[in-house]
């Protein structure tokens, strides 16, 4: 069976009351996969594609809430660059513009490139039910390979990512497009503490160049000439 809902709490009726018998459905990009690899097709699917509510994106107090099917060529527009960068290596144009972030996430894939920026973020989810909501942080969503906190009957609604932080992303894999992660990595840090850090990077810098006598000048070193530093100012 095939429902299409057009509101969040028809969506979650139904949900409450197929249980296992129902499964979400946005983009279908992580789904049809595993059915085409041997998975069983579920018995109903709630197509949430007519929901409009679940496609927005507000800012609130620092921070960007991503309603549950933000695709990743919305995110891709996000001026939150770990997550942007992220969200563009995600298949071609068309797999962008159907696959959802939350639907990633409940998949918990290990060789999710969404998920990976969002960690690093220190993003949190709604879990959304008939039952209520309630918010977690997302590295406490994440149970074990391809299990999370989501219970049978709830939602990912909303991810909360910080405007505030400094980050930068890369992934490895096989091909150089449509390229399904082999290692992908992260980094972010709130934005004052990423200032810190480079501002101490580059005085050091400058104290390094401005005395030949210290720690950098080797024996048999030109006294005339201002040794680099032994390490790179970091990016942030």
């Amino acid at each position: 069976m095939f429902y299409q809902p057009n509101v969040i709490e028809e969506a979650l009726g139904l949900k409450a009351e197929l249980k296992d018998g129902g499964t979400f459905i946005a983009g279908g990009t992580d789904v049809v996969v595993l059915m085409n690899h041997g998975k069983a097709a579920p018995e109903n699917f709630i197509d949430l594609t007519h929901i409009p509510e679940l496609r927005a994106i507000h800012r609130h107090d620092g921070a960007l809430e991503l309603a549950g099917n933000v695709t990743y060529a919305q995110a891709g527009k996000l001026p939150v660059r770990c997550l942007a960068l992220a969200s563009l290596s995600v298949g071609g144009p068309g797999i962008r513009e159907l696959g959802t972030l939350a639907g990633n996430l409940a998949s918990a894939s290990p060789a999710g490139d969404g998920s990976t920026a969002l960690l690093a973020l220190d993003a949190e989810v709604e879990l959304t039910s008939v039952r209520g909501a309630r918010r977690l942080p997302l590295d406490k969503f994440f149970l074990a390979y391809r299990k999370t906190a989501l219970a049978v009957d709830e939602m990912i609604t909303k991810i909360t990512v910080p405007t505030t932080y400094r980050s930068d992303w890369s992934k490895n894999g096989k091909r150089g497009a449509m390229n399904i992660s082999i290692v992908a990595a992260a980094v972010a840090a709130p934005a004052v503490a990423a200032d810190k850090a480079r501002l101490l990077a580059i005085e050091r810098t400058r104290k390094a160049r401005t005395n030949p006598s210290g720690p950098f000048l080797r024996q048999g070193q030109d006294q005339n000439r201002i040794p680099a530093p032994s390490a790179a100012v970091p990016s942030v």
